[in-house]
């Protein structure tokens, strides 16, 4: 978070939260934009959808949630499941790139629009 906020310093609409997206305070609609950067894997699969879900409820219409995840099969998201969990949440897909790392393996990197 400290290399982040660096980063983005001189940025006055940037938000930084950090916790569980269900127990952040956090109104609906509240964000044109939301970055997932390589977390979706270490999210318990059983509440996958639910935090996914909320993280569209934060969106504002038209909104983008940005989403970068690994998609190996022993350490990552695989992409069709990323894809059925944004479809299951609403937003729609508006692109999507495959990439390759030679540290990081297969990733997946998308665009999501919430209507």
């Amino acid at each position: 978070m400290d290399v982040v906020k660096k980063r983005l310093k001189g940025d006055l609409n940037v938000d930084f939260k950090l916790g569980d997206i269900a127990s952040l305070d956090i109104p609906d609609e509240a964000y044109d934009v939301v970055f997932v950067h390589f977390v979706l894997h270490h999210v318990d699969a059983d509440v996958r959808q639910k935090n996914v879900s909320i993280l569209s409820q934060k969106l504002k219409k038209g909104g983008r949630l940005y989403i970068r995840d690994p998609v190996r099969e022993e350490h990552g998201t695989p992409a069709h499941e990323i894809r059925q969990l944004m479809a299951n949440a609403g937003p729609y897909e508006g692109a999507f790139q495959m990439e390759k790392s030679f540290h990081l393996g297969p990733r997946y990197s998308g665009v999501f629009v919430k209507d």
